[in-house]
């Protein structure tokens, strides 16, 4: 009987519409636009402002002040991590020697902030949203994705994704032509999302996808078909539910059900529905492991696997992939295996609906 079951998952939608004490309805959102960092413009090139303690070796050649660049260069070398350089007694060491100068007119302010350059190519073309329309010198990092949009072209299935920034914009027009509905505004953010330009590397315009299948957001259920021969997905929403209704049939139909997980650049990710949260026990290290583990990473993050025993389950063990042995060892160990790839998700599965006890209420766009 467990076996049959379907996990209820409680939805997670960044965007709702609600009516203030006077009655009027007003766009909710649940996440953030954007990072809080802003991010300004010089000799018309994007440029980033960081705390000096958050610098990496990386970083430094994209220093903009060429002076300033030379001194932290010399000032790291002195020590063992960046790190140890740029907080504390490091910094300190570091703001007093650019005073120490016989000149007082050249004297130079302490440093805590460095203006870098956002992109390590100066004709790279910007990702940025611009802010304001008015000011095109204030941009941001758009923040949290809001859906991935699932389309197809020429037969074949194409992705995008769009962002919470993108979808804040148009549900606010939607909203103010008096549509409240919030899924037939997600209808227009996915066809607003597929009419969009879009160019590849050479400038050249893209064609548009001819339509929109749906959409997946995170906790979204989805089923992954057998194969092209699965009988299922040309059922009627009586012939599906009389199909459910066998034991077996449902024993296997729930075994090939996932969960939303993410969603980034044009790769969703998931993990089988049944998955809980991932188990992790830090382990029992003494001083000289410790002493192991920081030499190895020197200045990055030491690994949560080396901290910790980890049994795969959660966010950080989602996959793109389909679930069969390959999918089990990609997870536990992370390689990646040549010859039989197990078969992307997003390229296959058909958008599923639940109830709060986990029966399916509409399959492939149609309700049960």
């Amino acid at each position: 009987q467990l076996e049959t079951m379907i996990v209820s998952q409680k939805p997670k939608d960044k965007l709702g519409v609600k009516e203030d004490k006077k009655g009027n309805k007003q766009l909710k959102i649940r996440a953030a636009l954007h990072q809080e960092t802003y991010y300004g413009k010089t000799l018309n090139r994007d440029t980033k402002t960081i705390d000096i303690s958050a610098l990496k070796v990386k970083d430094i050649s994209q220093i903009i002040d060429p002076v300033l660049r030379k001194e932290i260069d010399t000032h790291r070398r002195n020590y063992e991590s960046m790190k140890e350089a740029f907080t504390g007694e490091g910094l300190i060491v570091f703001n007093e020697s650019r005073f120490q100068t016989k000149n007082k007119s050249a004297l130079k302010p302490p440093v805590y902030k460095l203006k870098l350059w956002y992109s390590k190519k100066d004709n790279e073309e910007s990702d940025l949203q611009q802010l304001y329309e008015d000011n095109p010198n204030k941009s941001v990092i758009t923040g949290d994705n809001y859906m991935f949009v699932v389309m197809e072209q020429d037969g074949k299935r194409v992705f995008d994704i769009a962002s919470l920034y993108d979808s804040v914009s148009i549900a606010k027009d939607e909203i103010k032509e008096k549509q409240y509905d919030i899924e037939t505004i997600k209808r227009n953010i996915c066809e607003a999302k597929r009419l969009e330009d879009k160019r590849n590397k050479k400038k050249t315009l893209l064609p548009k996808p001819d339509k929109v299948l749906f959409y997946l957001q995170q906790n979204d259920l989805v089923y992954m078909p057998k194969g092209k021969d699965d009988e299922i997905i040309e059922y009627s929403a009586t012939e599906l539910k009389n199909w459910l209704a066998n034991q077996e049939n449902k024993k296997d139909f729930a075994q090939r059900i996932y969960k939303v997980i993410k969603f980034t650049g044009k790769d969703c990710f998931f993990i089988p529905n049944n998955y809980a949260k991932e188990i992790s026990i830090p382990k029992d290290l003494s001083k000289e492991d410790m002493e192991i583990l920081k030499e190895k990473y020197s200045d990055k993050k030491i690994p949560k696997q080396e901290l910790n025993y980890i049994e795969f389950g959660s966010y950080s063990n989602c996959t793109p992939l389909e679930k069969n042995e390959l999918f089990t060892i990609s997870m536990k160990d992370g390689k990646k295996y040549k010859g039989i790839k197990p078969r992307k998700i997003q390229d296959y599965c058909i958008k599923i609906k639940t109830d709060w006890l986990g029966n399916v209420i509409e399959f492939n766009s149609q309700k049960l």
